[in-house]
């Protein structure tokens, strides 16, 4: 984890995806890839108490992997699943998506969208989106409400705290 982190001269977050921390790791499934009987990826999984539904949690791959470890990998999560007998299987959040401009938009989507459109350097929103298309889910919106421009900036700090922005 920490060399993926490095890598992407990244930080840990854990508002829209899940945090690599060792007690949550530890109440996780995990499917992992081995390249050469070396781990080389994997990812974490929840599943409901109906063993029905699951969702991924903290995925990670060692820097220099094929690009499409990744993609094996969520392929196999999916097909173990589906043998098992269940019937979906989450991608989580893609943040910021469908912020487009639109006519009516608030000053708050069309900042939103910038920062969906120009804030890789930060958080790949893009890459992320482009990723989980790849395997055609059904996307549902999530969203934030908050009235009043002090509000806007309350709810912002909030999600600050919760993604790690403030950690020392």
């Amino acid at each position: 984890s920490d060399a993926w982190l490095e890598d992407r001269e990244a930080r840990e977050k854990s508002f829209s995806v899940a945090a690599f921390e060792d007690d949550y790791l530890a109440a996780q499934h995990v499917l992992m890839v081995r390249q050469n009987g070396a781990p080389l990826a994997f990812v974490t999984f929840m599943t409901t108490d109906l063993n029905t539904d699951a969702t991924v949690g903290v995925m990670r791959h060692l820097p220099g992997a094929s690009p499409y470890a990744m993609e094996y990998l969520f392929t196999q999560l999916a097909l173990h699943l589906k043998a098992a007998g269940y019937q979906s299987l989450s991608l989580g959040m893609a943040p910021l998506s469908g912020m487009g401009p639109t006519p009516l938009a608030s000053s708050w989507h069309r900042l939103a969208g910038l920062i969906w459109r120009f804030g890789g350097k930060f958080y790949n929103f893009r890459g992320l989106r482009g990723f989980k298309n790849k395997f055609a889910p059904r996307w549902e919106p999530r969203y934030l409400a908050a009235s009043g421009s002090i509000s806007v900036f309350i709810t912002l700090a909030d999600l600050s705290l919760l993604a790690g922005g403030w950690r020392s």
